[in-house]
């Protein structure tokens, strides 16, 4: 710990979707030694990165850039699972009518360009040029044909109707994939975890109850933590029922926005999750588990596919008797049909290459 500030240095997004989080948290439900940091997504998510905070609600695509400089609270994000009402896509025509112009995004977003990125390019076949800007909405879309805006400025664009066509990019995602989408997860510096492990295993479990108070009084139409009043009330009310702050059935989602992301080059591949372990003083991080008991690595995945993105596969496959340099079909074989054929024992094969997934902290 030589060196290090005494207070946790933790993120806060002056937004209203992170609003019922931070009331419980400095409602009492923060352990004593945190700091509180405020900053917009982009700006957080570069003291992160900078070695500035220890822990914070940043970008979903910051963790997988730099996927082996973090690790992730389990069972909280910032999601959509349908609409999002506050990443808005203004134009001044039709979605499908934009022409190839360069389009106008918010500087204070990652995740939120990304998706807009992958969207044109996988929806309607656009590879519109994507400029950073300052300018207001208004200003933006005399300029630009479309502004892309996230946060409070987005519902306020929406709130004073300042452009004639608004695409929410969370209903975007969910008509094209089916699945929820991930905008932020509260990422923890490896290096903070290394040298201030209680502090930062209690904080994150205090995360989880204030994600449970906040969903409680959420299902109450409750809003003890109030709001900009120039949000109306009956928007605010849409608003935080439309908001998911789960990490359940929406790792789904962010896997394929990983991989989405791969494919257009943004990342150099879905990275495996990695959580921090709450309780107990364990030193253990495990990978994440998603709904339904798969594992990151499932039955249904190429072995080829494996190998690549996770390499530290390969020992468990020569273990269990597959040798992926000389197998042939590796690049068309799924694991399940690899273990039928190679007579391995499936469950087994699974649990081995999941854990070759995991680290020790």
């Amino acid at each position: 710990m030589t060196g290090h500030p005494s207070n946790l240095r933790v993120g806060r997004i002056p937004y209203a979707n992170l609003l019922p989080i931070f009331h419980g948290l400095e409602g009492g439900g923060a352990p004593d030694g945190v700091t509180f940091v405020d900053g917009h997504p982009s700006e957080l998510n570069r003291k992160l990165r900078d070695g500035e905070l220890d822990l914070s609600p940043s970008s979903s695509i910051e963790y997988a850039v730099r996927p082996d400089r973090y690790l992730l609270c389990p069972g909280i994000s910032l999601s959509s699972r349908r609409r999002v009402m506050s990443v808005l896509l203004l134009s001044n025509v039709p979605l499908r009518e934009l022409p190839p112009d360069p389009i106008a995004v918010t500087g204070n977003s990652d995740t939120s360009i990304t998706l807009l990125e992958i969207l044109l390019r996988e929806s309607l076949g656009r590879g519109n040029l994507l400029l950073r800007t300052e300018l207001p909405p208004k200003a933006a879309l005399r300029r630009y044909p479309a502004h892309l805006v996230i946060g409070d400025e987005a519902i306020r664009a929406a709130v004073d109707g300042v452009a004639p066509h608004v695409t929410d990019l969370g209903e975007w995602w969910w008509r094209e994939t089916g699945k929820p989408f991930v905008f932020a997860l509260w990422i923890a510096a490896r290096s903070a975890w290394d040298e201030r492990r209680d502090p930062l295993s209690r904080l994150a479990a205090a995360l989880l109850t204030a994600k449970r108070s906040a969903q409680a009084s959420i299902r109450r139409r409750e809003y003890p933590w109030g709001g900009p009043d120039w949000i109306p009330p009956g928007f605010r009310d849409a608003y935080w029922r439309s908001l998911s702050y789960d990490l359940e059935e929406e790792a789904e989602g962010l896997s394929l926005f990983y991989r989405l992301a791969a494919k257009i080059g943004r990342i150099p591949a879905a990275p495996p999750l990695r959580f921090l372990e709450i309780g107990g003083g364990s030193a253990v991080v495990k990978c994440v588990i998603t709904p339904g008991g798969d594992a990151m690595i499932d039955k249904g995945m190429k072995i080829e596919d494996v190998l690549r993105r996770y390499p530290q596969t390969i020992p468990v496959f020569e273990r269990f008797g597959i040798d992926c340099a000389q197998c042939q079909l590796s690049e068309f074989e799924n694991i399940e049909h690899g273990a039928k054929v190679h007579r391995i024992d499936l469950a087994e094969l699974l649990k081995g290459l999941n854990e070759s997934l995991a680290v020790k902290g």
